[in-house]
């Protein structure tokens, strides 16, 4: 690590993609260290690459090094550092071995994020929810219910039209540029912890506007309840059109389909 700071930003990424896994203890606080030291002068992918490529290279590093075990030390440095672009290795680690109190840090932190969050394929870190939080609840939990029940969970809600709107319909993402992340997360979320007696809400997640959540929410209802879930969603094909969600529920029924016979896989 010492040495990636001297180097080229070319020679620093293969230093530390070096490292990886069965790492002790006081190596991985110093990764942390480094990296949250790193972080401090990320301004922008852009205007500080060199800063940058060292950042990511070495949050990737810690989420390979990532252990149950080390948890707590990857809980305190979500709470000390910026959500700039590199830190996404460090969010992806606490969504692939966190519970789920780290997954409301991490959605609190987006929430209050008064600046862009900007992390590439939202998708791979909403199926590292999905596979975690499926293994640890049973069940959508009362604050995901909520986050479901705003309309601006379900549509895009402009700036001029947010000031006209009840505070219970609105999410709380202070800077409207992180809602695709935010609701990504949540939706994945959802549907990883979904279990029989949320069927229901599995339905109304094949109609949302963001196609992949559509697909998903099909194909975890399928897995559920198999060729129910078809019949289920195909009743809905009225109230769809007339809502103008027709064609989310078509691609949703289509890739439901393709899981029921065994052609494609979730995550």
């Amino acid at each position: 690590m010492r040495e990636a700071q001297r180097v080229s930003k070319e020679k620093a990424h293969i230093l530390f993609s070096a490292i990886s896994g069965d790492t002790a203890l006081t190596d991985f606080e110093e990764m942390l260290a480094q990296y949250k030291l790193l972080n401090s002068r990320e301004e922008g992918r852009h205007e500080t690459l060199s800063v940058f490529v060292k950042a990511e290279a070495l949050a990737n590093a810690i989420f390979r090094s990532t252990s149950h075990e080390y948890l707590p030390q990857l809980r305190i440095a979500l709470q000390n550092i910026r959500l700039t672009p590199s830190s996404r290795g460090i969010v992806l680690a606490l969504l692939t071995y966190g519970n789920i109190d780290d997954f409301k840090r991490v959605l609190t932190r987006i929430e209050e994020a008064e600046y862009k969050i900007d992390f590439w394929n939202h998708t791979e870190l909403g199926r590292a929810i999905a596979r975690r939080i499926a293994n640890i609840v049973n069940g959508i939990p009362g604050f995901l219910v909520d986050i479901m029940e705003k309309e601006e969970f379900w549509h895009y809600i402009s700036a001029d039209w947010r000031a006209g709107m009840l505070g219970e319909e609105l999410l709380q993402v202070r800077d409207l540029s992180n809602r695709s992340l935010f609701v990504r997360l949540a939706a994945y979320a959802m549907i990883g912890a979904a279990d029989l007696e949320n069927q229901e809400h599995l339905i109304r997640l094949a109609l949302h506007e963001y196609g992949l959540i559509a697909r998903a929410a099909a194909i975890r209802l399928v897995r559920m309840v198999r060729e129910n879930a078809i019949r289920k969603m195909s009743t809905k094909i009225d109230d769809s059109i007339q809502g103008g969600q027709s064609r989310s529920l078509a691609e949703a029924l289509r890739y439901a389909e393709i899981e029921f016979y065994g052609i494609a896989s979730l995550w």
